[in-house]
């Protein structure tokens, strides 16, 4: 009996213990299936928030391509809500420093978070506007839309041309290369490393193999380019002597007619120039010289060395050296914040691994990080500094940046040839006759300089089309304007006055004065394709909406839910992979 009773004991335990089994599988499989079921929940609400997120900074960004929109979120503070499709839309729209816009903001940071049933979805976009100058602006003398303006271009072997944008900031500019009306020697070698960011343009009157090559009939990719309708000015600085001849005298030359030279030579040297001409002046061995404003801010010389020492620029500063300029040996031209340089060299400009515009840190760097490092810079020097041709254009100089160097600026001179070469860099623009970027070196078109894109924007403002048959015209005036002062063998900005003068004058009108804006949109990688389909899928939330094309669908949005005005202009859009579409 005891026997039974212990068999029957242990049966129940094992039907006990079963049936607690059961229960946790039972339970567990319930909440599995609800677990499963929330989850799926939250996927399809995650994707529709994504999907009404991502149309909605589509929307926003498209509604800015009118300017009362823009003028609109700024008086609201950047800030605006509304239902798209079933789900409500946040929208906030700040400056780079996340601060509330203003109207002298031209890039902008939008923001959209969408929510359905608690779950959000956040959209980054970056926007950029380009507003359309007028005609005295689009009629830049100084050509900045363009990288590099030449008579004679040569970019050899394993060279590489580019563009460069300071980080945080936005600039949708290329680097335009424009051959000018005689141009006639283009040397392309095809082992380029990198062209693909480069435009090749041709003047109206450059060499017919430069004009075939312009029109794409070459080897190398560029990423466009074409043949302008007209002879794109060539700048020509017309140097003034006498400001710096009434400068005094450092020290007196007395009867040899000579100046004695300035030497500055030494770590413990850490000197200001005073305001005159001098003779020659050499900054040696780590010593520091530094040109204030408060002092000149004209300041001469004979000729100027600067060998593994500093030169320092503070505030706005103008110097003239009437033969040769050399920086070498780590020696460099550095600058204090809100600080440019102007610089008039009248002999050849030699810098040979040294460096112009640089942050001062780079001066202890090994120059194979200078690139690195300057990829990451958050502010250009390059837009501070001028270089121009002095007084005497009749003998061409070299100008030569090598060894491995490091410049910016832009570079502008009537008769030298400016060469890039010894695995060197040059961060601006160069307009001369003739431009060399060889031996490895780079070219790095700084978008700082770019103030739209006039001569080379067939739709822009400086042409029209009479026949309506896309040919393409200068407006009337434009041509003479430019022709007069190409055979008077001088170009500078006193011609922009007169141009636009003779376009009033033989159209019977005033002068254009701008136009709509070009809006730029960057933010996730996408193609049209997709975001159409992301649409319909918003649009299929309010069956009342079917019958609406895409473009439909936007303006309906824009006008009858955020309230805006209707789109003005085409939108380009750019994704993180490069592509683009275009929003008609």
């Amino acid at each position: 009996m005891r026997t039974t009773r212990t068999r029957r004991g242990a049966a129940m335990l094992m039907v006990t213990v079963a049936l607690v089994v059961a229960t946790i599988v039972g339970a567990s499989i319930v909440s599995s299936r609800t677990t499963s079921t929330m989850i799926g929940v939250n996927v399809t609400r995650a994707i529709e928030a994504d999907w009404a997120s991502e149309c909605g900074a589509m929307i926003i960004s498209t509604a800015l391509s009118n300017p009362s929109n823009i003028d609109a979120l700024i008086s609201g503070g950047g800030n605006t809500s509304a239902e798209i499709g079933g789900a409500q839309v946040h929208v906030k729209v700040t400056n780079m420093q996340g601060e509330p816009p203003t109207a002298d903001d031209d890039t902008l940071i939008l923001i959209t978070d969408t929510v359905i049933d608690g779950v959000s979805s956040v959209e980054f976009r970056m926007i950029t506007i380009t507003q359309q100058a007028g005609l005295e602006r689009a009629l830049d003398p100084r050509l900045h839309e363009f990288a590099i303006v030449a008579e004679s271009v040569r970019l050899d072997t394993l060279c590489t041309i580019a563009t460069w944008t300071p980080a945080g900031h936005v600039s949708t500019s290329p680097a335009r290369l424009v051959g000018m009306d005689s141009m006639a020697d283009l040397n392309i070698s095809t082992l380029l490393t990198n062209v693909f960011e480069a435009e090749l343009w041709a003047s109206a009157g450059a060499g017919a193999a430069v004009r075939d090559a312009a029109d794409g009939n070459t080897a190398i990719p560029y990423r466009s380019g074409g043949v302008l309708p007209l002879d794109v000015p060539r700048f020509r600085h017309r140097f003034n002597p006498s400001p710096f001849n009434a400068l005094p005298h450092w020290p007196d030359p007395g009867t040899t007619g000579e100046h004695s030279e300035q030497s500055f030579n030494g770590t413990t040297i850490d000197e200001d120039l005073p305001r005159g001409e001098f003779g020659s002046i050499e900054v040696r061995g780590n010593a520091k010289l530094t040109l204030h404003e408060s002092v000149g801010p004209l300041f001469s010389c004979d000729s100027l060395l600067v060998d593994n020492a500093e030169l320092h620029i503070e505030g706005h500063v103008t110097l003239n050296v009437w033969d040769d300029v050399e920086i070498t040996n780590r020696g460099g031209i550095f600058f204090a914040d809100d600080s440019s340089l102007t610089l008039h060299v009248g002999g050849e400009l030699v810098v040979n691994g040294g460096l112009i515009g640089a942050p001062i840190e780079y001066r202890s760097m090994n120059p194979v990080d200078w690139i690195t490092a300057h990829g990451s810079a958050t502010s250009s020097s390059a837009d501070r500094i001028t270089i121009l041709s002095g007084y005497d254009d009749s003998t061409p100089n070299e100008w030569v940046i090598s060894g491995m160097a490091l410049t910016g600026g832009d570079i502008r001179t009537n008769a030298d040839t400016v060469r890039v070469t010894g695995a060197s860099v040059h961060s601006g623009r160069i307009s001369a006759p003739v431009v060399e970027i060889t031996a490895a070196s780079m070219f790095l078109y700084d978008t700082t300089f770019a103030e739209g894109s006039a001569y080379s924007d067939l739709d822009g403002i400086i042409y029209h089309d009479p026949d309506t048959d896309g040919v393409y015209e200068p407006l009337p005036g434009i041509g003479t304007a430019i022709g007069t002062y190409h055979s008077q063998g001088w170009y500078d900005e006193t011609w922009v006055d007169a141009a636009v003068a003779l376009v009033e004058a033989e159209t019977g009108e005033p002068a254009p004065t701008g136009g709509t804006p070009t809006i730029n949109i960057y933010g996730e990688s996408f193609d049209m394709l997709v975001q159409e389909t992301k649409i319909d899928a918003m649009r299929n939330t309010d069956p009342t909406d079917d019958d609406l094309t895409d473009e439909e669908y936007l303006d309906m949005v824009m006008q009858d839910v955020l309230g805006m005005s209707p789109r003005t202009t085409d939108v380009t859009m750019e994704g993180d992979d490069g592509l683009q579409a275009t929003i008609p």
